[in-house]
């Protein structure tokens, strides 16, 4: 049998370079390391579990997509413009901030970038800004799930 040298690692590798920009990496939902961080700010850090929760539960087909997917940064040493940017360096698809209008309202940021995603302006109800490269809202907690589905349908 013949080895043409196409492994695993030259897969990562090939996804890595059509991927990645200046920005940082995309990686395509299929491979990412993990879907999706959730970045509490300093004062919303004991919110963190119920949101991760949610995330953890959500169902696409009847399977929990996220389940084992979802990393918290608690990094409380590090600035939220640190965590950022990390997340994004890194190349996780979708980032959940609890930021001021989370202690507010309820509302949580959403913050997607998923190579070839393409999104209007309203997704599942909730207003989408966007460049192409990466797409924003802000999502009430409660309706989270239905926003990660509708936004990502057929991602997974």
């Amino acid at each position: 049998m013949g080895c043409y040298g196409i492994g695993v690692s030259r897969v990562l590798q090939a996804a890595a370079e059509c991927s990645s920009s200046s920005r940082g990496l995309r990686w395509p939902v299929s491979i990412a390391p993990y879907l999706a961080t959730l970045v509490p700010l300093s004062s919303n850090m004991e919110h963190a579990t119920s949101v991760f929760a949610t995330l953890s539960n959500i169902c696409v087909n009847n399977v929990r997509v996220f389940a084992d997917n979802v990393i918290v940064d608690d990094r409380s040493y590090l600035s939220p413009g640190f965590k950022l940017n990390d997340a994004q360096l890194l190349g996780i698809p979708i980032t959940v901030v609890l930021g001021q209008k989370f202690k507010q309202s309820g509302h949580v940021e959403v913050q997607l970038r998923v190579p070839r995603l393409e999104l209007g302006t309203c997704v599942a109800g909730v207003d989408v800004t966007g460049d192409g490269y990466e797409y924003k809202a802000f999502v009430h907690v409660d309706r989270l799930a239905e926003f990660l589905v509708c936004a990502l349908e057929g991602q997974f």
